[in-house]
This record gives structure tokens, sequence and C-alpha cells, in this order.
């Protein structure tokens, strides 16, 4: 699983036909609407995304670990 740099939510990698490559990363879309937002200014969306991803895992990893 990845997560969508716009929207941030969970797309599985494998099977989304919605990606874009920016600094030799690739980046995976839920749809062509974030894609084409991320297309549009990827430094904005790729600086909010790594700023925000260790909450967004760390929020997934607590509902996991909820009893």
């Amino acid at each position: 699983m990845e997560i969508d740099p716009v929207c941030f939510k969970k797309v599985d990698y494998k099977n989304t036909k919605w990606v874009s490559e920016y600094k030799r990363r690739k980046y995976y879309f839920c749809g062509s609407n974030c894609k084409k937002a991320f297309d549009e200014n990827p430094k904005s969306h790729v600086d909010i995304y790594h700023r925000h991803l260790h909450e967004i895992v760390n929020e997934d990893l607590r509902n996991k670990l909820r009893w």
C-alpha cells in the first residue's frame, strides 16, 4: 500500500493506473483528479506529504492496535 500525496487515501500501488514520478520517486494516486493536482504542483504536495506522513502512519498504527 502507498499513500496518495494529495488526499492521503491508501492506494494499492500494484493496481492503480495513476502514477507520477517526481525527483526519481514514484507517487501513486487514487484517481485522475489527485494525479492532475499533483502534476500541476508536485513540490507543494511532496512537501506536505513528507511533513504529515509520520502522522498518517502513526494514526494507522494506533487504529490497528486498538482492542
